[in-house]
């Protein structure tokens, strides 16, 4: 029916800023449907109105880590056919194909994921828009994008984060010694 219904209070789980995201994430699933029909996959179209309406979380990308280094992670494709019900699935659907359509920003450059769409409105189909503009296949994007999230979430940035922590930890100790021998000097 092309009916978006929202509450106009703010409940324990939302705050009152975050309605306005929500709002903004609900119109582009109109936009999208308006410019794209009714065939846009479940990710594209999910991943696309949480990236487009600033839902999108990149200090999240922790749970990304853990999934990809546990095999949670699941390929798009499986996304299309059922959405997680579970609301740390979901939460993890809604991240994954985040990443994915920012990629596909990306990856093009400024502009780039204009020629895409445009290319998705000429072609009818997701796939072959990625062919025109990109000159892969959807197959070829999904392993690009699979390996880009690894690296960008992967055991690199989990080994600084981890170095930072300890560094930091190590300060916090190198302080509390020589407020001890402060202490016991005097």
């Amino acid at each position: 029916e092309r009916l978006v219904v929202l509450p106009l209070f703010a409940s324990t789980h939302t705050q009152p800023r975050e309605l306005g995201t929500t709002l903004r994430h609900e119109l582009l699933h109109l936009a999208v449907h308006r410019e794209l029909g009714e065939d846009v996959p479940r990710w594209f179209n999910e991943g696309y109105a949480q990236w487009a309406s600033g839902g999108w979380d990149a200090s999240a990308g922790w749970q990304l880590r853990l999934a990809f280094l546990t095999g949670r992670a699941p390929p798009l494709d499986s996304l299309s056919l059922g959405w997680p019900a579970g609301e740390q699935d979901a939460r993890l659907a809604y991240l994954l194909s985040a990443t994915a359509v920012r990629h596909l920003a990306e990856r093009a450059g400024p502009g780039g994921f204009e020629v895409l769409m445009r290319a998705w409105q000429e072609e009818g189909s997701l796939d072959r828009a990625i062919r025109s503009a990109y000159g892969m296949t959807l197959g070829q994007f999904e392993e690009e994008w699979a390996k880009g999230v690894r690296r960008r979430y992967g055991w690199l940035l989990v080994g600084a984060q981890a170095g930072v922590f300890w560094v930091f930890a190590a300060g916090v100790l190198v302080l509390l010694f020589v407020i001890r021998r402060r202490r016991h000097r005097a």
